[in-house]
């Protein structure tokens, strides 16, 4: 809406054997970094309000932040594919690796669109962004 963020993730996998003799792949780094971030002045060519830019800067795109804080410490040391009867290769781990990036991306772009949509946790900051 009134601000742009620009994530990136480092993604690590890697083997470990289980108990029972069997291996799996997990993760072994997710790391979640702000790369970019874009504050609007204007808003369809009109000045937005100092208030408003604020709200942006202090409510709405911290929120995207915390979002994204908690994607990253839900995927520390999480479990992607089990029940590998032999030691995983160099090439299935990086196809994890891969899958889990398809899914960052995924996962990003909702974020990116879910204050669009409205909702509890967004109604009272987007009306005070536009001012309303």
């Amino acid at each position: 809406m009134f601000g742009r963020n620009t994530y990136s993730v480092v993604i690590g996998v890697g083997p470990a054997q289980d108990g029972d003799g069997k291996w799996h792949i997990q993760i072994t780094k997710y790391d979640v970094r702000l790369e970019k971030r874009e504050i609007a002045t204007t808003d369809n060519g009109k000045s937005r309000t100092p208030e408003a830019i604020k709200t942006t800067k202090e409510e709405h795109e911290p929120l995207h932040d915390k979002h994204m804080d908690a994607l990253q410490r839900e995927m520390q040391n999480k479990v992607v594919k089990t029940g590998l009867t032999t030691r995983p290769q160099e090439e299935m781990q990086q196809k994890e690796v891969e899958k889990l990036g398809n899914q960052f991306e995924s996962i990003n772009k909702r974020e990116q669109e879910a204050c669009k949509q409205g909702g509890r946790e967004w109604n009272k900051i987007i009306e005070k962004e536009t001012n309303k």
